[in-house]
């Protein structure tokens, strides 16, 4: 199991470190609408209406766009206006490249727009009006419109396309469209208006969207780009040919939909009722709960980070609880701390018989004593040394954690967690799987997003049913909890009754541990007066000018810790109706872009 977590950490490591290096760019735009109108005339040419919507982040100077002119017999020359959401104004035709201007060159393949108009992070509609000559090809059985409306020219993704191409007649009930592109998008067929609509949500870069059209000749009569022969029943077959192959695509992406869910909900399944035949065999010792204490006021018999490892039920100690044991320590008058400028100096008053105390004083300080500065700088060059003495310390101030935690029953609860954790994985790659091949999205998501809910049900469930403590555990932590709570309700309640400074003086270093160290002070300063606090040889130096429990960057507590983890990450720092293919239409070259 550490070794998945320690697989999925890395993963999402690099995942966050490519994001953050890829998709933090200081010039980029996005299409976020792409409207087309087609109206088609009598005589088989049609006047074109591009409105296309981008959303610049950063600075642009203009945009283009690329009319491909093969298969068709040319185009009038362009009006192009543009929207900035205060109406729409015109642009003027010039090669001088100036502001609010543009300029065309046209090849004998190709007519491409240049529009020259400054934009800085805001969105803008450009209009782009013509006539294309010869869109329409009437045989001697049907005329056909087979054109690749958007073409491959696009390098950016294109958003909330709308199509909508209208013909010269209305009533047309021999009118028979297909369009060809993803197979998400939507192909809809207007007898009664004689008109077709094709709406996308999304297209790739660099793919098109193409419309085959068929109708009677009758629609485009005075056309003039006629060839002499039959083609409807050929552009039959291929359309035909073209939607088994989608539907045939349809059907696999289903099936393979269906495989990995299917199998999902198995391998779950088969993971659940392996962990409750185990649980069978094995449900966990029992053991006697006592009656909850909600506050306690003497303090744990032991170490602020032993104390600390029973209450998270945790195999170490932490970075913030050694602050806690040192702290501790000079409550006990073993220890005395300075504060030395922006620095903290540490002095044993009596040798130290903690390993890792006599490395911090003999082998980074001189002996006697010891400076953050000289931790920290020690850190930034023997990481490795000082992060394999921590963790000797952080295990070794864990021992003896087996005769309060039922290491079997917490090893079952451990083991249900993990399971579940496990479990939310496989939902999150089938949640994943569902967002590219699901037909039914909306459910899909909201379906999985229930299940990963529902799995915590049952550790929870086991959580409560099987405790991690003995009864000798129980006891000392119920004194604990309620301890941890008496520092936390320390605003409700009266201080001085409780105890004396002295007392008060041993509470700290818990409060440190628990996290709570910012509040007892508070409480302290407004239950104790100056003078008080001035005379304790102990809690000046917490509670004074000093303030050595500042959880600022300036406090002992913040820069012990920060000092510790400067080198070595390891040391834990606490805190809170399409269909694919081609019907071999033509414009497949169109695109366009900004600059």
């Amino acid at each position: 199991m550490k070794k998945i977590w320690g697989f999925i950490f890395a993963f999402f490591s690099i995942f966050l470190a490519f994001q953050s290096t890829t998709t933090v760019k200081a010039d980029d735009f996005t299409i976020k609408d792409y409207d087309v109108d087609v109206n088609v005339l009598k005589d088989g040419n049609a006047d074109l209406t591009q409105r296309i919507t981008y959303d610049f982040t950063g600075q642009f100077h203009g945009v283009y766009y690329n009319q491909d002119l093969r298969g068709i017999d040319g185009t009038s020359q362009p009006e192009i206006s543009f929207d900035d959401g205060h109406g729409e104004n015109k642009l003027i035709k010039s090669d001088s490249e100036a502001n609010n201007t543009f300029k065309i060159n046209q090849t004998k393949d190709s007519m491409n727009m240049k529009v020259y108009h400054t934009v800085d992070s805001s969105r803008v509609t450009y209009i782009y009006r013509y006539r294309i000559y010869g869109l329409i090809t009437n045989y001697l059985d049907t005329a056909e419109l087979n054109w690749k409306v958007i073409g491959k020219g696009w390098d950016n993704e294109l958003n909330n396309i709308k199509i909508k191409i209208n013909l010269p007649q209305k009533n047309i009930s021999k009118l028979q469209a297909w369009a060809h592109g993803p197979l998400s998008g939507h192909n809809e067929v207007n007898r009664k208006l004689g008109q077709v609509t094709i709406t996308l949500d999304g297209l790739p870069a660099n793919n098109f969207v193409e419309t085959h059209m068929i109708f009677p000749t009758a629609v485009t009569a005075t056309n003039k780009k006629v060839v002499n022969r039959n083609a409807k029943a050929e552009i039959l077959i291929q359309e035909k040919k073209l939607a088994q192959e989608a539907n045939a695509k349809r059907q696999q992406k289903k099936i393979i939909y269906w495989v990995i869910m299917t199998a999902g909900i198995v391998i779950i399944l088969m993971i659940y009722l392996y962990q409750i035949i185990k649980l069978h065999k094995n449900p966990g010792q029992k053991h006697q709960i006592p009656m909850p204490l909600h506050h306690f006021f003497d303090e744990p018999k032991f170490l602020p980070s032993f104390a600390k490892v029973i209450l998270d039920r945790s195999k170490r100690a932490d970075s913030l609880s050694l602050t806690a044991d040192i702290l501790d320590e000079v409550g006990h008058n073993r220890m005395k701390l300075e504060k030395i400028g922006k620095d903290y100096k540490s002095t044993a008053l009596v040798k130290p018989t903690l390993t890792f105390y006599q490395y911090l004083f003999e082998k980074i300080g001189d002996g006697k004593s010891v400076r953050i500065k000289q931790i920290r700088h020690f850190a930034r060059k023997h990481s490795n040394k000082l992060g394999t003495k921590f963790d000797q310390w952080a295990k070794s101030a864990a021992h003896g954690r087996e005769k309060y935690l039922d290491l079997g029953n917490l090893g079952l609860v451990n083991d249900f967690k993990n399971i579940t954790i496990v479990v939310d994985i496989i939902l999150g790659v089938m949640l994943a799987v569902s967002l590219v091949l699901s037909s039914h999205l909306i459910l899909s998501v909201v379906m999985l997003t229930v299940l990963v809910l529902i799995t915590w049900v049952p550790y929870y469930f086991i959580r409560k049913r099987i405790t991690p403590y003995t009864d000798l555990g129980e006891i000392t932590v119920n004194e604990i909890r309620a301890f941890k709570r008496m520092l936390n309700d320390i605003d409700d309640i009266k201080l001085a009754q409780v105890g004396d400074l002295v007392l008060w003086e041993r509470f700290l270093p818990y409060a440190v541990a628990f996290g709570v160290s910012d509040k007892v002070v508070k409480a302290l300063k407004v239950n104790f007066s100056t003078e008080d606090i001035n005379s304790s040889p102990i809690l000046y130096y917490y509670l004074g000018s000093t303030s050595f429990l500042n959880s600022s960057s300036s406090g002992f507590q913040s820069a012990f810790t920060s000092a510790l983890s400067a080198g070595d990450s390891s040391i834990s720092v606490s805190s809170g109706g399409f269909s694919g293919g081609s019907s071999g239409g033509f414009g497949g070259g169109s695109g366009g872009g900004a600059f």
